[in-house]
């Protein structure tokens, strides 16, 4: 809770504007680089990716933008920490912190400082007991500590040049700024001389503070609150935003706190701070013009600094990338593109035209979604199960798409829009932040040349099962509910066919790979780790039944029927294993998902047992 108090006494020493929402422009600030979570990102992605922490949006709820709000809160802390941010829509945990009968959801940085003070303790028993032990309250209230601690650090992360509230005595020389500001940065070069005064004083008079004089008690004053701003500083290392080597890899970054307290030297670092000292002067101050004269001396200093190792251009496309959202904008041309398909078969008048263009537009903005995270996360876009969702949506729909150019068989592009647009729709549960998913990979997965081979055709293989199983779903469909030609029905059994062995193909060959790859990272090939196991067991599978068919153990019914239980059996090796926790490929866990996977392989089986029985009746009464 000390954390919290030397926020609460930071407030008391600085004076608030309430200017942070009145429309100034936040434009050039947006790209600055920061240092965030092991990689250089624009400060705009910062401020989303926290306010969507807190609160589960990119803007608050009177409309004011992530950037205003981070803006307000690095400048203006008093009036930040009256910010309705925090969401708390877990009635058990709001009763716990003290909200009860409260209809809003949604509370400030105040508001919640009596309420975590009481549960602090239960904080700290908490944090021994095993994740999967906690309840969900539990859960709930440990991530609200966490949250508020980080808000904490971002209320103070410009502290040291904010204007403070303090008396400074006559002996200490100090010049002021043109505004007439004193800040934490200004007082450092005393600050040693104040501790010699004060010790001198405490020597000579004790501790008792009514024995001072009334300049030993200014001193005494002076000293314990810049004590306080010291103590609030330490570990505030979140809001990396100074690059302190130059011409090397990004990785020498430090917090305002983290380079004056290191006592850096470096004149281009000091004048970097010096350009956010005008920009803060000038927002306290409302002197708009100033404002946007500092914030863009800012940007251009940043780029100076940074131009050797952090691209601009790559700041501006990943703030276009959050903004434009594509893939979402891609999957409202799937969608559209499958509606006039259906029109389109039903009403000769409706130009195909229309459905090209909108499979294209989507097909387009879907690679667009994927080159973005390529040249922002300098990786192929396969690493995370978001990533290998979103790349299996595209790998279906682009191939699908092809595959009707050519043939003109509908059943192919239907396919393939509809697994786009389901895949992408479950995509963000594989998040495993909510509020950022271009992730950071562990240093094991972060090897290009085996996420180019091994992960691209192991999921590449993962999109033809589910093409091949839902084939195998419209075969039976065809055959036991519409009337459907003998050469129809074979054109189908022959889709199915060939589709299986390259699904076969493609994921035997990604295992190998996957093998491979083990045997240099771990030094085994093999170790029935069930990443591997789910792996293999979709090889099994597509060979059982096609020796099944083969030796005539198996009807042409059954044999569709296993064909269409591939997307049970690709969710479990896809996903279910990810939900085990154990093995060494535990990774991309996705929390709450157990229910729906069990549900989708519960639903598919009954579809599947359905179908078949459909089929069976159907062929006993011919």
């Amino acid at each position: 809770m000390m954390r919290f108090l030397f926020i609460l006494l930071l407030l008391c020493h600085i004076p608030g504007t309430g200017w942070a929402n009145t429309g100034y422009n936040h434009d050039a600030l947006k790209s600055i680089p920061v240092l965030h979570e092991g990689r250089v990102k624009p400060l705009e992605a910062f401020a989303r990716i926290y306010l969507k922490r807190f609160s589960g949006r990119t803007a608050l709820e009177d409309g004011t933008a992530a950037m205003a709000w981070l803006t307000e809160a690095l400048l203006d802390p008093r009036a930040a920490s009256e910010q309705k941010v925090f969401l708390i829509d877990h009635e058990a945990l709001k009763e716990k912190i003290g909200f009860i009968g409260y209809e809003r959801d949604v509370f400030s940085y105040i508001e919640l400082q009596e309420g975590l003070r009481k549960t602090a303790p239960d904080i700290a028993k908490l944090q021994d007991v095993p994740e999967d032990e906690l309840s969900i309250t539990s859960k709930k209230l440990m991530k609200l500590h966490y949250d508020v601690l980080a808000y904490a650090q971002i209320l103070r992360s410009f502290s040291l040049l904010l204007p403070l509230n303090v008396d400074i005595p006559k002996q200490y020389d100090i010049p002021k700024d043109g505004h007439g500001m004193i800040t934490y940065y200004d007082l450092i070069k005393i600050v040693p001389t104040l501790q010699d005064d004060l010790q001198r004083i405490i020597k000579r008079r004790g501790t008792d503070v009514s024995r001072y004089t009334k300049r030993e008690q200014a001193i005494t004053k002076l000293a314990r609150e810049l004590d306080v701003l010291q103590q609030g500083a330490s570990n505030n290392v979140l809001l990396r935003i100074l690059p302190l080597t130059f011409g090397q890899e990004a990785g020498d970054w430090a917090s305002p706190w983290e380079a004056v307290q290191m006592g850096t030297a470096d004149p281009k670092v000091l004048g970097y701070i010096k350009r956010w000292r005008d920009a803060i002067a000038a927002y306290h101050v409302q002197d708009e013009a100033a404002w946007n004269i500092a914030t863009q001396a800012i940007r251009d200093t940043a780029q100076e600094m940074t131009e050797t190792r952090v691209s601009s251009f790559k700041m501006d496309v990943e703030r276009w990338y959050l903004i434009g959202h594509p893939l979402f904008l891609a999957l409202g041309f799937y969608i559209a593109a499958f509606l006039l398909f259906t029109l389109q078969q039903r009403y000769e008048a409706i130009s195909s035209k229309f459905f090209h263009v909108s499979v294209g537009l989507a097909l387009s903005l879907h690679a667009v979604e994927m080159a973005c995270r390529i040249f922002i996360l300098e990786r192929p876009p396969v690493a995370t199960l978001y990533e290998s969702v979103i790349f299996v949506a595209f790998f279906c729909a682009a191939l699908c798409y092809w595959f009707y150019l050519k043939t003109q068989k509908t059943e192919q592009i239907v396919i393939g829009l509809l697994c786009a647009a389901f895949l992408i729709v479950i995509a963000p549960y594989f998040v495993s932040d909510a509020s950022n998913n271009l992730e950071t990979l562990q240093a094991v997965l972060n090897t290009n040349f085996w996420l180019a081979t091994h992960v691209i055709v192991i999921t590449a293989g993962y999109g033809i099962c589910l093409i091949t199983a839902c084939l195998a779903h419209y075969r039976l469909y065809r055959t036991g509910f519409t009337k459907i030609t003998k050469k129809a029905t074979k054109s189908l059994d022959d889709s199915v066919h060939a589709a299986s062995i390259l699904s076969l193909l493609l994921v035997a060959v990604g295992t190998i790979l996957g093998g491979i790859w083990a045997d240099q990272s771990w030094g085994r090939f093999w170790g029935w780790d069930p990443k591997e196991n789910g792996a293999l067991l979709i090889v099994l599978w597509i060979v059982w039944i096609q020796h099944g068919l083969y030796d005539q153990k198996l009807s042409k019914e059954m044999y569709l029927a296993l064909m269409a239980g591939l997307n049970v059996i690709v969710a479990l090796s896809w996903f279910g294993v990810n939900l085990l926790g154990v093995g060494l490929h535990s990774y991309g866990f996705a929390d709450g998902f157990f229910a729906y996977l069990v549900l989708f392989c519960v639903a598919q089986s009954a579809v599947i047992a359905l179908l078949w029985r459909k089929n069976v009746v159907s062929n006993a009464k011919e």
